[in-house]
C-alpha cells in the first residue's frame, strides 16, 4: 500500500510520547488509599428481608452459604464498627440456616459438613485478620471450636479442599 492510499494517514499527525510519572502528584501509600466504595455492611447488620434476597448462586450449596460468604467477604473492612459478640451469634445462626437449607435441597450430609468446616475456617480467618479481630472475643471462641471442636483449621482446611477438588461435581 502506498502512503497516498492510506485513508487514516493525516498530513498533520500528532505524536504522543508517554512520560512515566509525569502526571503523578505525591501518592505516599497506594495501599492506604481510600477504597473506591464504602464496604458493604456485614451479615448481622443487613435486614432479614435483604439477607433473604442474597440467596443467589449456581447451586443449592452456594445459595445456602451466601450470607456466610458475604460475611467473610466484608468482615475485614467493617469489624471496628461491629459488636463482635452479636456478629458471632449471627454467624452461628447463619450456619444453622445454612445446614438446614443445604439439607433441604438434598445436599449430602458429608458435603454439608465439609462445606461447613471450610466456611467456618474462612469466616474465622476473615474476622480475626480484621481490625482488632485477633484481640477480640472471637479469637477466644472461634467458629471452628463451636461447630467442629477444633481450634485451628490450618492443614485440615487444605486437605478438605484437595478432597473436594477430586470430585467437584459433587461438592460444587
Amino acid at each position: 500500500m502506498v502512503d497516498g492510499d492510506d485513508p487514516f494517514k493525516t498530513i498533520d499527525a500528532t505524536v504522543i510520547r508517554p512520560r512515566p510519572g509525569a502526571g503523578k502528584r505525591g501518592v505516599s501509600d497506594p495501599l492506604g488509599a481510600r477504597p473506591f466504595a464504602m464496604p458493604l455492611p456485614v451479615a448481622s447488620s443487613v435486614p432479614e428481608v435483604e439477607r433473604e434476597g442474597l440467596a443467589i448462586g449456581l447451586n443449592p450449596l452456594v445459595q445456602a452459604a451466601s450470607p456466610l460468604l458475604r460475611l467473610a467477604g466484608h468482615a475485614r473492612g467493617v469489624l471496628s464498627s461491629v459488636d463482635i459478640p452479636d456478629l458471632r451469634r449471627q454467624a452461628l445462626e447463619d450456619f444453622r440456616v445454612f445446614e438446614e437449607r443445604a439439607r433441604a435441597a438434598g445436599v449430602a450430609h458429608e458435603v454439608v459438613l465439609a462445606a461447613r468446616y471450610v466456611l467456618c475456617a474462612t469466616v474465622d480467618e476473615a474476622v480475626m485478620s480484621g481490625p482488632g479481630g485477633s484481640q477480640s472475643e472471637w479469637s477466644q471462641h472461634p467458629l471452628l471450636v463451636a461447630l467442629h471442636r477444633e481450634a485451628w483449621g490450618g492443614e485440615k482446611f487444605f486437605e478438605i479442599l484437595e478432597r473436594i477438588s477430586r470430585d467437584p461435581a459433587r461438592h460444587l
